[in-house]
């Protein structure tokens, strides 16, 4: 049986062939050769016993256009006696109107990975036939890796960088010299269970194995013109959880010391000389008054924040449009603005939606539940934006209100509130996509 690679015809006179993809092993005898062919659908590289002639490994022609065995022999980095053999490789070619960028990546055959540790970083490099080049482990200084890279700068095709938290000084060094940086997703790469050793730097050439295979999952590299402001609106989500923990605290203290309760409006309008009365014990009210100071300290820290936040936001025209949407106002807003980053990222608005974790999760198997996927894969800051907004949604919109009672007559108050805030969030992002503001009628009916 005789297995043919065919190539895509040209799609203009102008068209030259490149190469869309490398040499990949089929696993057959060193006894076995590949030799063009030639027929009237196309033109066709055929697995057969018949040993190819030094011409027809050389020159591939197709209505007058010409592939030389020198191209041939630099994108396969390959020597020019090894191409006339070619033994168990197969190469397709495929003829596209090509730009510069294509050419470019057609004569790249080098993949970079650096595995990013607190301290430390692995790098290695890996050509086009999967043989290591380069394995070493360096400290954390750009310097050091630039010029570990710079040998095979012109020739690779892009570096992916694993990590899970310190990322930004690597992939901004890199692209600010000129790298094509592939930030890895790292919950979405696991690796065969069964290998007998496993360390960095294996961990480091399996990266680059994915990316020349093509199978590299890949994250977002958030702009860094306003990674600062959304990492300062998350700073603000913590702030916000420490003063309430401050303020349960003190709610607790006031609840064992009167037997009272002591609600977060009347902690609001307190003042420090007015807990005299109100803990008499003076050990307790010392404690107290700490706690309230610091409560005081971060509730005009937060408020300065949140000022400084919408100053630094360059599309405001997008806040407003979120707030028309019941249940958003300026913190949500901002948050699901900066959260999202670049709508035009998604595809479709399942995939927001999975982002925002407003899917389910689950696996089956012949129409059975097999269990459950990674419920936690996506944005926790989308999620509680939404379901937060689900929550004032549901109280005060009467339309939404009727559709959630609706929906929690035949399920869970929980499930019911996931639904609204699913479609609160399918509702934001085609208000982000079209450039228009929210219609209850066409997110609720």
């Amino acid at each position: 049986m005789q297995t043919i690679f065919r190539l895509a015809k040209p799609l203009n006179s102008d068209a030259q062939p490149i190469a869309t993809s490398f040499a990949m092993p089929l696993g057959k005898t060193d006894s076995t050769r590949y030799a063009p062919t030639y027929n009237n659908s196309g033109l066709g590289v055929r697995l057969g016993s018949r040993r190819p002639s030094k011409r027809s490994c050389s020159e591939l022609q197709q209505s007058g256009r010409v592939v030389v065995r020198q191209k041939f022999c630099r994108v396969h980095n390959v020597s020019e006696d090894s191409c006339r053999r070619l033994p168990r490789l197969a190469v397709r070619w495929n003829y596209h109107g090509f730009n510069v960028a294509q050419r470019q990546e057609a004569a790249m055959s080098l993949y970079a990975a650096i595995d990013l540790h607190s301290s430390n970083s692995v790098l290695a490099v890996m050509d086009g036939e999967g043989k290591s080049l380069l394995q070493c482990r360096r400290p954390n200084d750009l310097p050091r890796l630039l010029s570990d890279l710079e040998p095979y700068r012109d020739e690779l095709v892009g570096v992916a960088v694993e990590s899970t938290y310190n990322w930004y000084w690597l992939v901004d060094g890199l692209m600010d010299h000129g790298y094509d940086v592939r930030l890895v997703n790292t919950t979405a790469i696991p690796q065969y269970d069964g290998l007998k050793h496993g360390d960095d730097h294996t961990d480091a050439l399996h990266l680059a194995q994915l990316m020349r295979l093509g199978l590299l999952p890949e994250g977002y590299i958030y702009p860094r013109e306003q990674r600062a402001t959304r990492d300062l609106l998350r700073r603000r989500f913590s702030l916000v959880r420490q003063a309430v923990r401050l303020m349960l605290s003190i709610q607790s203290s006031f609840s064992r010391s009167t037997g009272k309760q002591l609600s977060a409006n009347q902690l609001r309008q307190l003042k420090p000389s007015q807990l005299v009365d109100l803990f008499p014990e003076l050990s307790t009210r010392y404690g107290v008054l700490i706690q309230f100071k610091l409560w005081l300290t971060l509730q005009d820290q937060i408020t300065a924040l949140e000022q400084w936040i919408r100053k630094e936001l360059t599309r405001p025209d997008l806040l407003a449009r979120l707030q028309s949407v019941p249940g958003i106002g300026p913190i949500l807003g901002m948050t699901i603005l900066l959260e999202s980053g670049a709508i035009e990222r998604f595809d479709s608005v399942g995939d927001y939606a999975s982002y925002c974790r407003m899917v389910e999760s689950v696996r089956l198997s012949n129409g059975k539940r097999k269990g459950t996927g990674n419920r936690k894969c996506g944005n926790r800051y989308l999620c509680w934006a939404y379901m937060e907004a689900a929550n004032y949604a549901v109280r005060y919109h009467p339309s939404i209100r009727r559709w959630y009672e609706r929906k929690r007559a035949r399920k869970h108050r929980v499930v019911a509130i996931k639904a609204v805030a699913h479609k609160l969030a399918r509702a934001c992002y085609h208000m982000l996509h079209e450039g228009t503001t929210f219609d209850p009628t066409r997110a609720f009916g």
